[in-house]
């Protein structure tokens, strides 16, 4: 029993794709995400964009947990870009997740949905993934600014402090008008 034990502790994990970067885009709701994988290899793969794989995931912290074991089955987390649409206030958890684990987020407006086409969340999560492709890996330029991806840094101790007063500001105007 304790040789199996040592056997399974020497083991480690072979990525799927070692040499290559995993955009990955993530359809955010309110109680559960969408992430939807694309690279060069998956791109080969599957041929079109939207068979490329997918995962779902909770909206906690286990679920975030899996979602970051998910992406290192794949490639070593330095190797991934993520990208997140700005939906309210709801993706705000697993970027400051994602950050804190040095892993690169980019972020973008919500984007439109062509007429007629109908709405899923892996078709929507695959095509921000596509979007994020096309901008860093092949350089493509986008013609309305809004679907431009933009990256996001982690906030300064300076910025970090600020926004915890400015949050206490508002809250204490907020209470001054009740």
């Amino acid at each position: 029993m304790a040789t199996k034990t040592k056997a399974r502790t020497k083991l480690t994990l072979l990525h799927l794709l070692p040499q290559e970067t995993l955009y990955v885009g993530v359809d955010i709701g309110k109680f559960r995400h969408v992430a939807g994988f694309l690279s060069r290899t998956l791109l080969t793969r599957h041929e079109h964009f939207e068979g490329c794989p997918t995962f779902v995931f909770e909206q906690s912290r286990e679920g975030f947990r899996s979602f970051v074991e998910r992406l290192g089955e794949y490639v070593p987390l330095e190797q991934t870009i993520v990208l997140l649409e700005h939906t309210g206030h709801y993706h705000r958890l697993l970027e400051q997740y994602l950050l804190d684990l040095d892993i690169t987020v980019y972020r973008v407006h919500v984007q439109k949905r062509v007429e007629g086409m109908l709405k899923t969340d892996k078709r929507d999560a695959l095509s921000l993934a596509n979007a994020l492709y096309t901008q860093l890996e092949l350089g493509a330029q986008v013609q309305d600014k809004m679907q431009l991806v933009r990256r996001i840094e982690p906030p300064t101790s300076a910025a970090a402090q600020l926004q915890g007063v400015m949050r206490h500001r508002y809250e204490l105007g907020h209470m001054s008008t009740q």
